[in-house]
């Protein structure tokens, strides 16, 4: 099987905590900052964005409401490991310490009694402490339903009204994204959320690439930044996961599972018409399992307003395939998103 081009919704121009995080860290207020970290579990943001000076500062204040943060309950915690102390109260000692619980608490007070709401970095990077630690102290739940307060991550209020570059840290847009897929419920809303991460990595790819074509000597920091892009790129992980998918399918082309797994991960990386056609060749092999229809039915809404129809369509086939084939698959409209 041939490596494929990426191509799809994410050219026309995204489990765990798993956005790259970086050495660098933003500030957070006058005297107190993330200390640098290449620990893939301590959630420390990797840059700072800043807004043009030519215009007003965005005002903020819609994410410091303390109604949005919810007090985090002890009665999940063994009454011997429960702290008998009250634990330091700066932030780079709790991450570096893998106390999340506590960092998530602290965030949460500094976010609701000592940011300004017009101090973005030092907000978007406290809220990304916030909703990673909460992730790490298994508390995604709660994370997920805090994250709702941001809602839409790529409106106009989170862009530089003049470059129109991205406020918000990578690390908490992909954060969110998953995130946001939990809370609302809506596994199609983080489709289409790492799809636009990916095109947005792709576009600021393509326009340091172009940039360093015109002009070689423009320096180490186009490099720097074209380096940081490609790793962003890879650390959303489905590119290199559909190179081992595919590797594996290659060997044993009757292997139903690596099939499938290899249409995900093209459908995630941007190759959706690829992993609609390897999704359809499965069905027309007279597979059916719950995966199988759901994906399909998830790319039929990314495709087309009419999705309903093909999905109807889809059942009407699944219902047709001989009763021996059907075996031990029982269905239901959530396996066809219905």
């Amino acid at each position: 099987m041939p490596r494929r081009s990426t191509r799809g919704l994410v050219d026309l121009s995204q489990a765990p905590v798993s956005g790259p995080l970086g050495s660098s860290s933003p500030t957070l207020s006058n005297s107190q900052t993330l200390s640098p970290t290449h620990s893939q579990r301590s959630p420390n943001p990797s840059s700072r964005p800043t807004s043009s000076p030519a215009f007003p500062a965005k005002d903020f204040s819609r994410l410091l409401r303390p109604e949005l943060y919810h007090p985090l309950p002890t009665t999940d915690i063994p009454a011997p490991l429960r702290p008998s102390s009250s634990p330091p109260q700066d932030l780079p000692t709790l991450l570096s310490t893998s106390r999340f619980r506590a960092a998530a608490v602290l965030a949460a007070n500094l976010l609701t009694t000592a940011t300004a709401p017009t101090d973005h970095p030092t907000i978007f990077a406290l809220l990304y402490v916030r909703l990673a630690s909460l992730t790490l102290c298994n508390a995604t739940a709660l994370a997920a339903q805090e994250v709702k307060a941001v809602e839409d991550l790529n409106s106009a209020l989170y862009l530089d009204p003049l470059t129109s570059a991205h406020l918000v840290p990578w690390e908490l847009r992909v954060l969110a994204v998953r995130l946001q897929g939990i809370g609302f419920n809506d596994p199609r809303r983080g489709v289409v959320g790492y799809f636009e991460l990916a095109r947005d990595a792709r576009r600021a790819l393509a326009a340091l690439r172009k940039a360093i074509a015109e002009d070689p000597e423009s320096g180490d920091a186009t490099l720097v930044e074209r380096q940081m892009w490609e790793e962003r790129l890879v650390d959303l992980g489905y590119e290199d996961a559909a190179t081992i998918w595919e590797q594996l399918a290659e060997r044993d082309r009757g292997n139903e599972m690596y099939a499938q797994n290899l249409a995900v991960c093209m459908l995630y990386s941007g190759q959706i018409d690829e992993a609609k056609y390897m999704l359809e060749d499965l069905l027309d092999k007279g597979k059916s399992f719950h995966a199988l229809t759901f994906n399909l039915s998830t790319i039929y809404e990314l495709c087309t307003d009419r999705s309903r129809q093909l999905k109807l369509q889809l059942v009407e086939k699944v219902a047709a395939m001989p009763e021996a084939d059907r075996a031990g698959w029982e269905k239901t409209n959530a396996d066809f998103k219905l």
